[in-house]
């Protein structure tokens, strides 16, 4: 498998794939668990993520997750004042030259 290949199957899979935190009140931080596998043959280390205004996910970062394995990351969300839908993609830097990133949808209600 190589990053430059649209066909091939990814060897980092996030679970939810999309993570819905709900209906929330803007302005109050919300955190969820995301899990993150590893199908590949070989540890794959998370090093880094998405952090801006909005969302973060580097606080359980960096980890390992062994071939086979799973790993947990925190995502926390802070609504935007505002009430309707908001929607974002997370992203997770790998050290795999494989799967250097892997992205993930997110969104909520706000109130």
């Amino acid at each position: 498998m190589t990053g430059c290949d649209p066909t091939a199957d990814p060897a980092l899979i996030a679970d939810p794939g999309y993570l819905d935190f709900g209906t929330v009140p803007a302005g109050e931080p919300q955190e969820a668990p995301l899990t993150v596998g590893n199908w590949s043959d070989r540890p794959v280390r998370l090093i880094g993520g998405t952090s801006d205004c909005s969302c973060t996910t580097l606080s359980d970062l960096p980890v390992t997750i062994p071939p086979g394995g799973r790993a947990a990351v925190t995502i926390r969300l802070v609504p935007p004042p505002g009430a309707g839908h908001l929607t974002r993609m997370v992203m997770l830097r790998t050290d795999s030259p494989d799967q250097p990133q892997l992205q993930v949808r997110l969104g909520c209600r706000v109130e």
